[in-house]
C-alpha cells in the first residue's frame, strides 16, 4: 500500500502558502497601499457615466465609500437591478452589490 501522505503535504503547503493570491486578491492590494480620496462626482455627472458604462458594458473603475465611510477602489462591469441597486463584478469574479449614492467617483476605462 502505497503513503499518499508526502503528495497531500506538497498541496495543504502550497495552498497555505497562495491563499491570498487565491483567495484575497482584492483585498490584498487594498490593505498594503493607501486609498487616495479622490473628489467627490456631481450627481448629474455620475448618473451620466453610470449610463453610459451599463450600455456600453464598460469596464469601470469606481470608489465605493463604505457604510463605515471607508473609501475603497474597484474595477469591474456594471449591471443594474433596480434604479437604486447595482452589482459590479470584477476580472477575478467577486461580486458588489452597492447603490448608486455610494459611488465616490467613477471612471471609464
Amino acid at each position: 500500500m502505497e503513503n499518499y501522505q508526502s503528495p497531500l503535504k506538497k498541496v495543504s503547503s502550497n495552498l497555505r502558502d497562495h491563499f491570498d493570491e487565491f483567495f484575497l486578491e482584492n483585498d490584498r492590494d487594498n490593505s498594503i497601499t493607501r486609498i487616495h480620496k479622490l473628489p467627490q462626482m456631481p450627481v448629474f455627472q455620475r448618473n451620466l457615466f453610470l449610463q453610459r458604462s451599463i450600455k456600453k458594458q464598460a469596464t469601470v473603475n469606481l470608489q465605493l465609500t463604505s457604510t463605515s465611510n471607508h473609501f475603497f477602489n474597484v474595477r469591474g462591469q456594471l449591471k443594474q437591478i433596480t434604479t437604486d441597486q447595482l452589482i459590479l463584478t470584477t476580472e477575478t469574479n467577486v461580486t458588489y452589490l452597492f447603490k448608486p449614492d455610494d459611488i465616490r467617483y467613477l471612471a471609464l476605462t
